[in-house]
């Protein structure tokens, strides 16, 4: 497991943060597990079908936005946040988990498991910002492709909340937020097992490692990958040709 570094001695505390402030930043932070969840429920729901390329990237594009800010906000008090140091561009209005609980530094020192570093790299490189790591990238006539195990990380990410939901003060949450939070994270567990017995790999019962649709004008060897945890981004396909 990789250590990291904080990003702040934990006696400082930002001091110059608006406390007052954080149950209009619960709201904030409700708002990002909803659309985590319910981008992924809707993924499950659809087998990744949206009746588009355009919609479906949007879906999974705005999963991993929503994915980043939480990833963020969770571990944003670590210095290292990825498999390579990054340098320290917070912002003072960032919101962190660690200013509505009090020791959430001690007990997330690193990201569990490791995979979600990776993803908050995918979402940084691919999504987020024009790179050259995404050169080849869900184009046409390519076979690299940004995949996205959405169940997974959603269940990671409702485990931590719960934790962090069990920690925090509730005069720190604006009315009902808390209460909704844990409704959220309460429906993404009841759609949870219904959804992996659905998309599971008959033989390993497994999630299967795939990509969705193939941009028009690749063919596919496997019409099974449509019905696949694993969503990706799909190719370009406005002003392709057929076939």
């Amino acid at each position: 497991m990789t250590q990291y570094e904080l990003r702040w001695d934990p006696e400082d505390r930002r001091k110059d943060f608006d406390q007052d402030g954080l149950p209009l930043d619960s709201e904030t932070v409700r708002y990002e597990l909803e659309q985590l969840v319910g981008l992924t429920i809707e993924h499950a729901k659809r087998n990744g079908d949206f009746g588009s390329d355009d919609v479906n990237n949007a879906c999974v594009e705005a999963f991993a936005i929503h994915y980043r800010a939480l990833f963020d906000f969770f571990f944003g008090h670590l210095r290292k946040r990825t498999s390579s140091p990054t340098p320290d561009n917070s912002r003072k209005t960032d919101v962190f988990a660690w200013d509505f609980a009090n020791d959430w530094e001690e007990r997330y020192l690193s990201p569990r498991p490791e995979f979600l570093v990776a993803y908050k790299e995918e979402a940084n490189k691919k999504v987020a910002h024009i790179t050259t790591d995404r050169r080849g990238v869900n184009q046409l006539d390519s076979d690299k492709i940004s995949e996205w195990p959405m169940v997974d990380i959603t269940r990671e990410i409702c485990d931590v909340m719960g934790k962090f939901l069990s920690l925090v003060p509730a005069d720190k949450f604006a009315d009902a937020e808390l209460d909704r939070m844990k409704a959220i994270i309460d429906e993404f567990r009841q759609a949870d097992p219904a959804t992996e017995s659905v998309n599971t790999s008959s033989d390993t019962g497994q999630p299967n490692t795939a990509k969705l649709h193939p941009p028009s004008g690749v063919t596919s060897s496997d019409n099974s990958d449509t019905t696949q945890l694993r969503s990706s981004l799909h190719g370009k396909t406005k002003g392709s040709s057929e076939g």
